[in-house]
């Protein structure tokens, strides 16, 4: 017996329900698009290098610089950015939190170039939070030490 027996053959020879038959409609694919090109970098970068290489001196923790390059060419400062970020790294280099433990929490250059750190506010040795500012912002006020009940 004839295994195609009830389907009825068209004259290309493709059974229904296949794909090669005229009654089913082609699959429409979307028009091809080209991949977009990457920009070329700019061939003179030499003021990018050196007041990065002004940077570099200037920050304390000198680790992963390649990072650190790739986060001062996405920020492409300006001669006025730049004497911002060397005047904030001069004085972050003062602050507690880089002078605690050998310089432990000083962060990545490139984190603190990412994350615009010259722009946090500093606070100085010795430096307090003013009155009115621990009412502002209670979370920032010191917590007094608990005293110790004995029974």
């Amino acid at each position: 017996m004839d295994p195609f027996v009830g389907e009825k053959r068209v004259q290309n020879g493709a059974q229904k329900g296949c794909i090669m038959h005229p009654q089913l409609e082609p699959v429409k694919y979307p028009p091809y698009i080209p991949p977009k090109t990457r920009k070329s970098k700019p061939k003179d970068n030499g003021e990018l290098e050196a007041s990065f290489g002004r940077f570099w001196a200037a920050y304390p923790r000198r680790v992963a610089k390649v990072g650190a390059f790739k986060a001062w060419a996405k920020l492409k400062p300006d001669a006025l950015l730049v004497e911002r970020i060397l005047k904030a790294v001069n004085e972050h280099k003062r602050s507690v939190s880089w002078l605690r433990d050998a310089g432990q929490y000083i962060p990545y250059p490139a984190t603190w170039l990412n994350e615009r750190r010259w722009e946090d506010e500093i606070i100085a040795p010795g430096q307090t939070l003013t009155p009115a500012r621990r009412r502002e912002e209670p979370w920032l006020a010191p917590v007094p030490p608990q005293r110790e009940v004995r029974p």
